[in-house]
């Protein structure tokens, strides 16, 4: 159980020293937040020991284990952001027991000073501190001939720690598109565990497969913009980012060979491609993903065109034709 101000950020403790035993509380805007840990009784009487932690950073980057790939964790004290105090941070554990015992961390902010107005109550900050989270969206748009189209693909964006794509940050994001023509999801970035004058975090996003292998465009049949890795920085500061690809279906291409399919599924439902072709493109539900591009394609009447036209310039000749002669037979 964490009692602080209200807050976005995210906690971690380890039960009894276990680096593998690490357990997570998302506060999500308030103030307190629990979590229950369930623990298997070999015998008579267990002693459980809870300590706060954070993800270990050095220059800026999340440790890893070599071996398992996960975070390392360092013991978390008091320090220039949070006062720790722990309420029965030890309990033991008896067979049969009806009683749940507790174990309460309070992480009390400091280094800001709350003050007065002269209208009330506001409280304003002494300090610059800016946010504890940081917030990336990602997004996904999907184009056939640079018109929005709604298909049913999934995409994976891969997130690296490198400019060279070579060091992955997390497992590829999925971005899955059913009858769907763009998808976004966020990225939370807790910016409060970095040390005071760090507080900075540079991540590198590219299109990738489904095993974070960055892909090159054209490759997998899709043009995709940007190419290559997208640098995106955020801190306290700077906390709101957007990066944006978008996978485009060229005239042509194979790939639209399989779009005209309609057994393959890849269009979102029956009328996608013509709605792409009228600029309308978007989302199933009336969603994001509008167009204003001109129709285009091979679709267009032209026989139609020319047909009316044609038509008009023969009603004009004969409404000429007969002027002629209602002045011949004036003049006569």
């Amino acid at each position: 159980d964490k009692k602080a101000k209200k807050s976005n950020g995210t906690f971690y403790f380890r039960v009894n020293e276990d680096k593998k035993n690490i357990r997570r509380i998302n506060m999500n805007g308030q103030d307190t937040a629990s979590i229950n840990v369930y623990v298997r009784m070999a015998d008579k009487t267990k002693d459980i020991k809870i300590t706060e932690v954070k993800p270990k950073i050095t220059n800026g980057k999340y440790d890893r284990d070599p071996e398992t790939g996960n975070y390392i964790f360092d013991e978390m004290t008091s320090n220039d952001v949070w006062d720790i105090s722990y309420q029965n941070r030890s309990v033991t554990l008896r067979q049969g027991q009806t009683e749940t015992p507790e174990v309460v961390i309070t992480n009390r902010e400091i280094n800001k000073k709350e003050t007065e107005s002269e209208t009330g109550k506001k409280k304003e900050s002494e300090t610059a501190a800016g946010a504890d989270t940081a917030v990336i969206t990602v997004v996904k748009k999907a184009t056939y001939r640079g018109n929005p189209i709604r298909l049913n693909s999934t995409f994976y964006i891969g997130i690296f720690e490198d400019a060279a794509l070579k060091k992955p940050r997390a497992n590829p994001m999925k971005m899955t598109l059913k009858d769907l023509s763009e998808k976004s999801r966020e990225i939370k970035v807790n910016l409060y565990i970095l040390p005071k004058n760090k507080r900075s975090v540079t991540m590198y996003f590219a299109e990738t497969d489904s095993k974070g292998n960055p892909l090159t465009s054209g490759k997998n049949g899709y043009t995709i913009t940007p190419s290559g890795a997208v640098k995106v920085t955020v801190d306290p500061q700077h906390p709101k980012a957007t990066v944006t690809f978008t996978n485009n279906i060229e005239a042509g291409s194979r790939l639209e060979e399989t779009l005209r399919d309609g057994s393959s599924g890849l269009a979102g439902d029956a009328t996608a491609i013509e709605d792409s072709y009228r600029g309308i493109g978007g989302t199933a539900d009336g969603g994001s993903g509008s167009g204003t591009s001109a129709k285009t394609g091979d679709e267009t009447p032209l026989a139609l065109w020319l047909g009316t036209l044609l038509l008009g310039l023969l009603t004009a000749w004969l409404m000429l034709r007969k002027l002629s002669c209602q002045q011949d037979e004036k003049t006569l």
